[in-house]
């Protein structure tokens, strides 16, 4: 693991909550979206400036990150270990406010407004997209692989993680144990090599469904749900999941 703030574009300082967290005179927040961990919370803030007389109050600054909860691999994103009992704020760049996350098994991913993807915590299993799959990250490092690739939506499971992109292409990384990234069998039919893959890669099986035209007869339908439970088989486009 890196030291606290090497990743991030400037310098932020750490560990800080609502209450000392110094921007504009801020006297209250507004939530706009929450994930749950096993364990731990997060939550989207707008940070609200103090209302003059009638007037309404204003937005000092949107997608604030703030979490809480535990803390054992750093799934909280505050550069350290242990439970944090009240909400402290995860540091990104001031010009990247957070849109959407996503909360796994004990890692979390996140998406600014301006197309940056984030992940932080457990990454055994190489959920975190970084090309390596151990350790764990404890403040939030850039995706590489799906930094501004126009990516709309995130998603965490235990181990593994997923992301659609605006083409449409649905993106896998981490734990394939059970086949739970659609690149093919689980590990009990593959070599250990591929127990999981830590980087983003493409579901190939939903890439022709994708770009297919729409009018290719009765077949061309995906089916959901037919063979569903059925970890060890690829997504099918033609034939059901």
């Amino acid at each position: 693991e890196g030291a606290p703030g090497a990743h991030l574009p400037c310098e932020m300082a750490l560990e800080k909550t609502l209450s000392d967290y110094e921007l504009e005179p801020v006297h209250a927040v507004r939530a706009t979206g929450v994930e749950c961990g096993d364990d731990w919370t997060a939550v989207i803030v707008d940070e609200m400036e103090e209302a003059k007389g009638e007037q309404e109050a204003k937005v000092a600054r949107r997608g604030v990150l703030v979490t809480f909860g535990h803390n054992d691999k750093g799934q909280c994103g505050h550069g350290t270990l242990g439970i944090r009992g009240e909400p402290g704020v995860v540091n990104f760049p001031r010009s990247h406010p957070i849109a959407q996350i996503a909360c796994g098994g004990a890692h979390m991913l996140a998406l600014s407004i301006n197309g940056f993807v984030y992940a932080w915590g457990d990454n055994e299993m190489g959920q975190l997209g970084l090309g390596q799959e151990e350790g764990f990250q404890s403040e939030p490092r850039g995706i590489p692989a799906l930094n501004r690739k126009g990516v709309v939506a995130l998603a965490a499971g235990m181990f593994h993680s997923a992301a659609v992109l605006d083409s449409g292409v649905v993106m896998t990384w981490g734990a394939n144990d059970s086949g739970q990234l659609g690149h093919g069998p689980p590990l009990h039919h593959r070599a250990a090599a591929d127990a999981c893959n830590p980087t983003p890669r493409p579901v190939e099986a939903l890439l022709l469904s994708v770009h297919e035209p729409a009018n290719q007869g009765p077949n061309a339908t995906i089916k959901g749900s037919e063979t569903r439970g059925a970890a060890n088989k690829e997504p099918r486009t033609r034939e059901g999941w």
